[in-house]
């Protein structure tokens, strides 16, 4: 786990502190990503090996460098794209990425990437609304959606980890989102503004 950390120190130093050096940004990022593409690679031989512990730690790894990919890939390719739609794109992704890694058959056995996968999902909506400049209702519809995903995630998974992630999303976004809500109706200035307030925190509830 240490030697995993510190492999992650070292690429983060490479991706941003000396991203401007010699051999370019772009020579840089091609290659992050054949060392990220070594590194999803090798837990499959670790683990017909028997070697779980070091499968997890090199997986944590390549996880943790796929999103200096998607940094790179914004400082090198998508230069144009703002902060916060580029953000949930690239969580989206990455969610997805990680989900389709960790469910493969070689590496079903790994621990580490269904719950990344799941903590990654917390972000799109959220970015998703900042990117289309939403109003507090907005936001906080956002924030109901994410609680309301997490709590399908919770009532299905069969994973313990992914569980109990889930499980905290959806009490811990799901009360905030609540309190939000209630705050905007309480705040409201009329009625149609205290339904749209209402009508924020109750689809979730409907989608439940």
């Amino acid at each position: 786990m240490l030697g995993g950390v510190l492999l992650v120190i070292a690429a983060t130093a490479f991706t941003l502190v000396s991203w401007g050096g010699p051999g370019g940004s772009r020579g840089r990022a091609l290659v992050l990503g054949a060392v990220t593409a070594a590194a999803l690679a090798t837990p499959t031989a670790l683990l017909k090996r028997g070697l779980r512990s070091t499968a997890e730690s090199v997986a944590g790894l390549g996880l943790a460098l796929t999103v200096l990919d998607a940094y790179a890939l914004h400082e090198t390719v998508f230069t144009q794209a703002e902060g916060a739609p580029y953000t949930a794109i690239a969580s989206a992704l990455l969610a997805g990425l990680w989900a389709t890694y960790g469910l493969l058959p070689p590496l079903k056995d790994l621990r580490l990437p269904l719950p990344t996968a799941l903590l990654a999902a917390q972000l799109p909506l959220f970015f998703s609304a900042l990117a289309l400049d939403a109003d507090s209702y907005g936001v906080t519809a956002a924030v109901l959606l994410t609680a309301a995903f997490d709590t399908v995630v919770a009532l299905r998974a069969t994973a313990g980890p992914v569980r109990l992630l889930a499980v905290v999303g959806a009490y811990g976004l799901g009360g905030s989102g609540v309190w939000a809500a209630g705050s905007l109706s309480w705040t409201a200035t009329g009625p149609s503004a205290a339904a749209r307030a209402a009508r924020s925190s109750s689809s979730p509830r409907r989608s439940r």
